[in-house]
C-alpha cells in the first residue's frame, strides 16, 4: 500500500478554477431557453402537419359540398316550380266550368275577341263582333241562363246592322254592390297569363261543337 503525499507548499500546489454565480446563471438560463425554443419548434411543426391534413381532407370533401349545395338549389327551384304548377291547375279547374259556360252560350253568328276579369269588382267583361243584334240578344240570355252570374248586362255595341262590336259585363253571383267584392270572384281569381281566357279557343271549340 503506497501513499503519495504532496510536500509543496501551499502556495505552489494547482488552485481550482470555479466560474463565476452570474456565468452559471446565464448558462443555465440559456439552456432553458434553448429547451423551450426546441419545444416550440416541435409543436409548431405538429401543428403544421395537422393544419395540412385538414386542407387535405377539406379539398376532398369540397366537390361533395358543393355538389350537396347544387342539388339543394335545384330542390328549392323545383319546389317553387311545383307550387307555381299546382296553382295554374288550380286556377284552370276554376275557370274550366266558367269557360264552358261562355262556350255553350255563344251563337253561330258571335265571335269573342277579349275576355278580362276584374276580382274587385267580381265582374268579367267579354267583347267581341257579331252580324247580328239579335245573336247578341241570345248571347246575353244564354249567358243568363247558364246560373254562373247574378247580372248580365250589355254595356255597348257599335258598328252597323252587318259588323257589330259589343262589351258585354257579367257580374258573378255574391257580389256585394256596396263594396264591389264578390265571394264567387274570390273563388275565382283573375287568370294568370298562363290560364287567361283565350277567346279564340272559345270561338274553335264552338265552331267545333256546331260541327
Amino acid at each position: 500500500m503506497s501513499f503519495a503525499i504532496n510536500l509543496l507548499p501551499p502556495e505552489y500546489l494547482p488552485q481550482r478554477r470555479s466560474l463565476p454565480k452570474g456565468a452559471i446563471i446565464a448558462v443555465a438560463l440559456g439552456g432553458l431557453l434553448l429547451t423551450l425554443y426546441l419545444i416550440f419548434l416541435l409543436q409548431w411543426a405538429l401543428a403544421s402537419r395537422r393544419a395540412a391534413l385538414l386542407e387535405d381532407q377539406l379539398a376532398l370533401y369540397e366537390p361533395q359540398a358543393q355538389q350537396a349545395a347544387t342539388s339543394k338549389s335545384a330542390i328549392s327551384e323545383w319546389q317553387q316550380k311545383e307550387r307555381e304548377l299546382q296553382r295554374l291547375v288550380k286556377e284552370r279547374r276554376r275557370w274550366q266550368p266558367v269557360l264552358a259556360a261562355i262556350n255553350d252560350a255563344l251563337p253561330r253568328e258571335i265571335w269573342l275577341a277579349r275576355l278580362e276579369a276584374n276580382e274587385a269588382k267580381g265582374e268579367l267583361i267579354l267583347a267581341g263582333g257579331s252580324t247580328s243584334l239579335q245573336a247578341i240578344g241570345n248571347f246575353l240570355n244564354n249567358l243568363q241562363a247558364s246560373g254562373l252570374w247574378q247580372a248580365v248586362n250589355l254595356q255597348e255595341v257599335k258598328g252597323n246592322g252587318s259588323s257589330l262590336a259589343f262589351t258585354i259585363q257579367a257580374v258573378f253571383k255574391g257580389t256585394r254592390p256596396e263594396t264591389g267584392q264578390s265571394e264567387t270572384a274570390r273563388a275565382v281569381p283573375a287568370p294568370s297569363d298562363a290560364t287567361r281566357a283565350n277567346p279564340d279557343s272559345i270561338n274553335a271549340n264552338r265552331e267545333g261543337n256546331s260541327k
